[in-house]
């Protein structure tokens, strides 16, 4: 581990992984960070847990959850957030403390630094993976497939998410497999990780679903996170079997020999269908004829919204070997880009190495990292610092400096001159000093706030469909 110690019967301990969401900090972004605590004492001991670390002036911020409770030898999580600041770099340094609750003594506390490999900028989009596997997105992580650089934050699990939902603030999607995503029944994932990942969803969060052949355990009631796949039962998603020829995403497919496994997700009422698969392809479809069959559409992928977020679920047990053969087999790259909304090229495919390695047909495609970045949110830093307010006080105070040189260096001393009063010449100075003082401390007497001014500046995002209502206040 990077950061470990042992003091006064309590042992700190970050992991790597625990330092940010997957070990990945992006800085101006809500930070998850999670303090192993183990008592090593023989009674139990009460304690605040603490980061410290600075905000954007440079001034020591501090995170704290309080008053937890360690029994002897019994291994605690315990998460930590804060945004910190955008000037974060690499190699800075964050303590994290261990203070007795009763007198406020430090027990213990750790230093870890940051390394460049666990920090991603702002602007990167991070999705997560619940599992190790690539499932396909690893030809999306090339410049050339996005208008943005992606980046997947993998060997995340349902039981290690943060326990608040701001926790996931920085992951735009968050993907879900079987076998190494963890299990929503498993009790290691805590009622308020649940409740974090439900919360995050309604935000505005994307969870993706891959559907297990066997054993899916969403659906069940001690899943906790069943109303996420409402109204889908258990019954409802029914594995089927498909050979070509078939269309999958408006490919057809005639001479491939690997059956698509799949999930049939027609009794799913209230998702939107977002790929099908065309089961009327079959050897009289190919040939023409004055009366086409009638395509028998089964979905392959669905969604739904809920609140400002959205639940997918795919069909394709990705995690599958034999799936993987079918992907392989039916050019099914496509699945994520359906599911995502990506758009790689004008007809969607992903273009092949050789292809995008040309000159002719590179010219044609931006790489992310020669495009001109355009911050959307200009608009509100100057809200914010309400900049603007103080002008017409500072406007006055300038005029008045004007007028004082004018009547200082120009008019009365030609003034003097013309009258023959050069020995006046320094008590007038006097006069002019005092009178321009008692104006200046005047207007700012009369200028002065009578009352405290506070002003209150929020930004609402209004969902039409549900009429729920998300608010970021100042």
């Amino acid at each position: 581990p990077p950061a470990q110690a042992q003091q006064a019967g309590v042992e700190i301990d970050i992991q790597r992984e625990f330092l940010g969401l997957g070990g990945i900090v992006q800085p101006g972004v809500w930070t998850p960070v999670r303090m192993d605590l183990t008592n090593t004492g023989a009674e139990s001991v009460e304690v605040h847990c603490r980061w410290l670390l600075t905000d954007e002036d440079g001034d020591e911020l501090v995170s704290e959850r309080p008053n937890i409770t360690l029994q002897p030898m019994r291994p605690l999580g315990v998460w930590l957030y804060a945004t910190p600041p955008m000037a974060t770099r690499p190699n800075q340094s964050w303590v994290f403390q261990a203070v007795n609750a009763q007198n406020g003594e430090l027990i213990n506390q750790v230093t870890v630094q940051l390394t460049d490999s666990g920090m991603a900028d702002q602007s990167v989009n991070l999705v997560g993976v619940c599992g190790f596997k690539g499932m396909g997105l690893n030809p999306w992580l090339r410049w050339s497939t996005h208008h943005e650089e992606l980046r997947l934050v993998r060997g995340l699990s349902l039981e290690s998410l943060p326990d608040r939902w701001y926790g996931l603030d920085s992951l735009s999607s968050l993907v879900w497999m079987p076998n190494e995503g963890g299990e929503p029944t498993d009790n290691r994932m805590s009622d308020s990780t649940k409740r974090a990942l439900r919360e995050w969803v309604y935000s505005g969060g994307h969870l993706v679903i891959v559907l297990p052949y066997a054993g899916q355990q969403w659906s069940s009631a001690d899943s906790g996170l069943a109303d996420l796949i409402e109204p889908i039962k258990p019954d409802a998603i029914t594995p089927a079997r498909a050979r070509a020829p078939i269309s999958v995403f408006g490919v057809l497919r005639n001479t491939d020999a690997v059956a698509l496994n799949w999930f049939d997700l027609s009794n799913a009422p209230g998702y939107t269908a977002l790929a099908e698969v065309d089961l009327s392809t079959g050897p009289s479809a190919l040939t023409p004829s004055a009366n086409p069959p009638t395509p028998n559409l089964k979905p392959l992928i669905v969604g739904k919204r809920f609140g400002f977020g959205q639940v997918t679920l795919v069909g394709l047990d990705l995690s599958n070997a034999d799936v993987l053969k079918s992907i392989d087999a039916f050019r099914l790259h496509r699945v994520w880009t359906r599911i995502f909304s990506w758009r790689a090229s004008k007809s969607g495919e992903l273009l092949p190495n050789s292809e995008f390695d040309s000159p002719q047909t590179r010219n044609q495609y931006w790489e992310t990292k020669d495009a001109q970045q355009v911050e959307l949110g200009n608009w509100m830093a100057g809200r914010v610092a309400r900049e603007g307010e103080t002008g017409p006080a500072i406007g006055l105070a300038f005029v008045l400096f004007v007028i004082y040189a004018i009547f200082a260096a120009l008019t009365f001393p030609n003034l003097l001159k013309t009258k023959g009063w050069q020995r006046h010449s320094w008590m007038l100075f006097v006069g002019i000093v005092a009178l321009f003082s008692i104006v200046a401390w005047g207007g700012a007497w009369v200028m002065r706030p009578i009352t405290t001014s506070a002003a209150h500046f929020t930004v609402l995002d209004i969902d039409g469909n549900t009429n729920m209502v998300r608010a970021q206040s100042w």
